[in-house]
């Protein structure tokens, strides 16, 4: 492009970018959020605008629950899943500016308990190691995942997990390791990593109508009903997942509105209406990248316009379009969460959504990203139904090997009652079965399920949360020694 052509690309794309500052948003975003709703069939949604310190637009769209009338409002609760991980970073960060820890402290320092299987990382794994994903550790969901055991015990778990790639060097997101950073801060908390949330920043930036757990958040009249697609491809209403105690990695449920103050805040400086809350040296650290997060060919597709992906502290941090984009994703069970902020442009964006897993949030951030940024409109619920198009027949083709290889003519080589018993794995813990009614009966942590003959030595469980796993039995000399889960080997208890 000669320098002439290329001095007006950029004149009109200023003043483009001018006038999608200075217009009444309004209108423009309501046709966005009208259509993806529709698009998608979410049944409704919750979004905030910010920009230079104030607030462009904070609206409620659609239902709160199917086959209801209340709509969603600026003040309907969604939880925010792990777009909480940002608190308990900021939690970190106002620790930091009293001296009572350090991004790169051992975490034995002030978790003298926490260990990882590894004895390399062990020694050297610090706190910012844990909040930037970056340990080797896989994320291990099913030890925190509606997990019989306390939190703590989740924590004390890893220790018994073998790394799935290499320290410092590999990319695990893994909500456990947040946990465990949520509880060496919660050290230095009297009134503990909820109430440090709650006095230091919840108060102060005046987000009334922020909960830290699901029994609280219930009890406000205004909140959305989680939904899901079921196995008959219908939506349909779900149960909330439950938090009933605070949890650092997830439990945050929020408002558009409040969720509004805090995108105001990432933005600023540490200060909120003129009075410091952290500093700005640390604040600033939790937006900077600590671990790059391959571009592999599902995260080109996702994000067509980034040429580097990175995590940094509670945040993933990239390109999009020329410009640094910070942002974060939340699913909890019949909900999905994005948030997103660029620094330059001093614009965050909140879309808060009533449906499980949905991508209608990335492309309505997307949507409203390139709108208020003057670039080149996109078909963004197109692209992302793409995705999902594609994602829902590689599910559709793994069923139908599924149903392929099953075979109930290929009778269990033992009698039921000889695959009853306890299955002992060192950080999964145990894992009973048990044989009555004719039927074999499988209990671990939460879940209890029976067992449907699959094929041979293999079980299945109906369990949507699970992704409906199949159960192998492992015999040696006519006895059965293991079983496996999920590849998760449990040997059975003598």
């Amino acid at each position: 492009m000669k320098p002439r052509v290329l001095s007006l690309a950029i004149a009109l794309w200023l003043g483009s970018a001018a006038h999608a500052s200075s217009q009444n948003l309004e209108p423009a975003v309501d046709r966005i959020v009208q259509d993806a709703l529709k698009i998608w069939g979410v049944p409704g949604a919750a979004v905030v605008i910010v920009q230079q310190n104030k607030v462009r637009l904070v609206k409620g769209y659609g239902k709160r629950e199917i086959g209801r009338p209340e709509s969603v409002t600026a003040e309907t609760i969604f939880p925010i899943g792990s777009c909480s991980k940002a608190f308990t970073t900021v939690v970190l960060a106002m620790l930091a500016d009293e001296g009572k820890l350090s991004w790169d402290d051992p975490v034995s320092k002030h978790l003298p308990g926490f260990h990882l299987y590894d004895r390399r990382a062990d020694a050297l794994v610090t706190i910012r190691d844990l909040v930037s994903h970056r340990t080797g550790v896989g994320s291990h969901d099913l030890l925190w995942y509606r997990a019989s055991w306390s939190q703590e015990e989740t924590v004390h778990r890893l220790a018994f997990v073998p790394p799935s790639g290499e320290f410092r060097s590999s990319y695990y997101y893994s909500t456990p390791q947040f946990m465990a950073a949520g509880q060496a801060a919660a050290k230095y908390c009297p009134q503990g990593w909820d109430g440090f949330v709650r006095d230091r920043i919840l108060n102060p930036l005046q987000m009334t109508h922020t909960y830290l757990n699901s029994d609280a958040a219930l009890r406000d009249p205004n909140h959305a009903s989680p939904h899901r697609v079921n196995r008959e491809g219908m939506l349909q209403k779900i149960d909330w997942f439950p938090f009933p105690l605070p949890n650092p990695a997830g439990s945050v449920y929020s408002s558009a509105n409040d969720m509004g103050k805090w995108l105001r805040f990432q933005l600023g400086d540490g200060t909120w209406n003129g009075r410091r809350l952290v500093s700005a040296t640390n604040l600033d650290e939790t937006h900077k990248p600590n671990i790059i997060i391959p571009m592999i060919e599902a995260a080109v597709a996702t994000y067509p316009y980034t040429v580097q992906l990175t995590y940094a502290m509670g945040w993933v941090v990239q390109d999009y379009r020329g410009v640094k984009l910070i942002s974060h994703g939340g699913i909890v069970e019949g909900f999905k969460v994005n948030l997103a902020l660029v620094p330059a442009e001093q614009i965050g964006i909140g879309v808060l959504v009533n449906e499980h897993a949905t991508l209608m949030s990335m492309a309505t951030i997307n949507s409203i990203l390139d709108l208020m940024l003057g670039a080149p409109a996109k078909d963004w619920n197109a692209h992302f139904g793409q995705l999902m198009q594609a994602q829902d027949k590689s599910i559709k083709e793994a069923n139908a090997r599924r149903e392929h290889d099953r075979d109930l003519n290929d009778k269990p080589s033992l009698s039921f009652a000889d695959y009853a018993g306890i299955y002992e794995h060192p950080a999964y813990g145990e894992c009973r079965v048990d044989c009555r009614d004719g039927r074999l009966h499988w209990h671990w942590s939460s879940f209890n399920h029976v067992l449907e003959p699959y094929r041979h030595d293999t079980f299945e469980i109906k369990d949507i949360n699970l992704n409906d796993p199949l159960v192998e039995f492992l015999l040696e000399a006519k006895q059965v020694r293991s079983m496996r889960f999920r590849d998760i080997m449990f040997l059975k208890k003598k």
